[in-house]
């Protein structure tokens, strides 16, 4: 009897195991390390931007912002993607340096992790200067500083590192994904690939190439610690027929893109970007 009780608890194990084999494609993958930091509330951020261009409604989610203080007793700023100020936020038009006192009317923001469901408003972005090379620069450089003003207390402003990056080094993007991970998950870990030290770029891989990252961009790129070590601007996806091609039948199955590298600015970049910015209001 008992080994047949023995067989009959193998089995019912393998049945449970081919059941797994055949679990729907869009299971969330797990991530191999637990985030070794927690990111705070109030820290990581949803703007909108209401403009001459157009408006950003909120209830369409374009991007991502966070709460950062450079300077011990300064007041923390938001910052985020520039290009969210463009069409490709859904702008009719991209608003240009040397025009964001004159075009951008209003921001509100929403915590990214909908630990409040009220909105948030902001200061203005501090302007950018459109003389000469300037423009081009900013636009580089893909950073939009906007001061919280009076809302200054309900913002948590994350640390900034004083550790450079290397390539090999483990980063985390904390934003609110839309597939591909828990909606509980707030950070998620890459690896960087590539850094540019004169322009400040970076190149990462992230531990799981299925994320959806369609509103990931102005994200705070964070260390072992929750430090900011810069900023994620884009990610660069794999077709699902590319996907295919390469023998990825995984990917080709679920329908979704692969991330082949994701890209991002150091925060000594940004630091320089919003010490600018600063000295010249």
């Amino acid at each position: 009897m008992r080994f047949l009780l023995g067989i009959a608890i193998i089995l019912s194990g393998l049945a449970i195991g081919c059941r797994r084999s055949e679990a729907p494609p869009l299971a969330m993958p797990a991530e191999a390390d637990p985030t070794p930091f927690d990111v705070p509330d109030f820290a990581v951020w949803r703007p909108f931007f209401f403009t001459a261009a157009g408006d950003h409604s909120t209830s369409e989610i374009i991007g991502t912002a966070f709460a950062i203080r450079f300077a011990e007793q300064g007041e923390p700023v938001l910052l985020t993607a520039y290009h969210l100020l463009g069409p490709e936020a859904g702008l009719t038009m991209r608003i240009e340096p040397g025009t964001l006192r004159e075009m951008v009317n209003q921001v509100v923001v929403s915590d990214a992790f909908g630990v409040s469901d009220s909105t948030q408003r902001v200061d203005q972005p501090i302007e950018l200067a459109a003389d000469g090379t300037a423009a081009d620069d900013w636009i580089g450089l893909d950073m939009v500083v906007v001061p919280v003003g009076a809302s200054a207390k309900r913002f948590h402003p994350l640390d900034v590192s004083d550790t450079l990056l290397e390539i090999g080094d483990s980063i985390w993007m904390s934003a609110a994904v839309f597939g591909g991970a828990p909606a509980s998950q707030r950070a998620h870990r890459a690896t960087v690939t590539s850094i540019d030290t004169e322009s400040g770029a970076i190149e990462y891989r992230f531990e799981n190439d299925r994320l959806s990252l369609r509103a990931a961009d102005g994200a705070p790129l964070l260390d072992a610690r929750g430090r900011v070590v810069g900023m994620h601007l884009r990610s660069d996806d794999m077709p699902q027929n590319a996907a295919a091609d390469n023998g990825d039948t995984d990917s080709a199955a679920i329908g979704d893109p692969t991330i082949v590298k994701a890209i991002g600015v150091s925060i000594d970049r940004l630091r320089e970007g919003v010490a600018l910015l600063i000295s010249e209001r």
